[in-house]
């Protein structure tokens, strides 16, 4: 994997913001929040790339699994409901970075996709 330098994410940020911003112009809010409903009512508001592995977390956001940068759209076979952790690995590996992980107290870490907890 590559390390991004702070140039690289943002540069990133900017071509994401834009868009996003063509998007919710094509798209209205209120679209997006019944699409976005309708994705976790589909996938019982679990985190589908956990359940591939085996895992039961509560999903918060909903995801392009092709992303829209490199051509996906929001037809309901590309989007996923996604748990926060998954949805940042996946944004990170998208994107070619390094995944982060981080540890709780006693140090085990804390990623899904960390291969001590599969």
């Amino acid at each position: 994997m590559v390390m991004a330098t702070r140039s690289d994410l943002d540069r990133h940020i900017v071509q994401h913001m834009a868009i996003k911003h063509q998007r919710l112009s094509d798209k209205s809010g209120h679209a997006w929040a019944k699409i976005r409903v309708r994705i976790l009512r589909r996938d019982c508001g679990l985190c589908q790339p956990c359940r591939r592995e085996g895992r039961l977390t509560l999903a918060e956001q909903v995801d392009h699994i092709v992303p829209v940068s490199k051509g996906g759209g929001d037809d309901d076979e590309n989007l996923q409901a996604i748990c926060l952790a998954c949805h940042d690995d996946k944004t990170r590996a998208d994107l070619g970075l390094k995944s982060v992980t981080a540890f709780d107290a006693s140090g085990f870490p804390l990623g899904p996709g960390h291969h001590w907890n599969r």
